[in-house]
């Protein structure tokens, strides 16, 4: 058995009902990229850093420095990824029956809403409106829900069922 903590550092260890010595990980490198049915999903940062995700992984990309900070608070794989019109703030969809969207702080990787409940299949597409204030988004599931949020107040503000194809994409009317 293993027992990670919040951080996901290695806390226990239990083989054969052994104690494993305690140690401590830490993720350093994130090799791959998620390109496979999902769009929108590598974004620039107004640092000049890059953002993409892997798995449950946000990966934060200096392409100076050559190194990579990680936002990972998701429990499923992320499939969806969007960035505020200050290209400081990230929006991170999941897939799952009950998926979240996590928005965040690209520069210190601090969770500035969570908004989940409101779909109920993986969150394929989200887009900010022009004045950063509103966040839209749909799912996976085979009548489409697309919510619109406040997103700094964690309200929803509109929601709508469709049938419709997939939607992969999605776009706030500028102005």
């Amino acid at each position: 058995m293993v027992i990670l903590n919040n951080n996901h550092v290695l806390i226990a260890c239990f083989i054969g009902g052994m104690s494993v010595p305690q140690a401590r990980l830490r993720l350093d490198w994130i090799y791959g990229y998620r390109g496979h049915q999902c769009r929108q999903n590598v974004q620039y940062l107004a640092s000049g850093e890059i953002v993409y995700f892997v798995a449950a992984a946000a990966v934060v990309y200096d392409p100076t420095k050559k190194q990579q900070r990680h936002f990972i608070e998701h429990t499923d794989d992320i499939i969806s990824l969007t960035t505020h019109p200050d290209m400081k703030i990230v929006a991170t969809g999941e897939i799952g029956s009950s998926p979240v969207i996590y928005i965040w702080d690209s520069e210190t990787l601090v969770i500035q809403s969570v908004l989940s409940g409101n779909h109920s299949a993986g969150i394929t597409a989200m887009a900010f409106s022009s004045s950063g204030n509103l966040l839209g988004s749909i799912d996976l599931a085979a009548t489409s829900t697309f919510c619109i949020y406040d997103w700094r107040r964690g309200k929803i503000l509109a929601k709508h069922s469709m049938e419709t194809d997939r939607v992969f994409d999605i776009k706030f009317k500028p102005g």
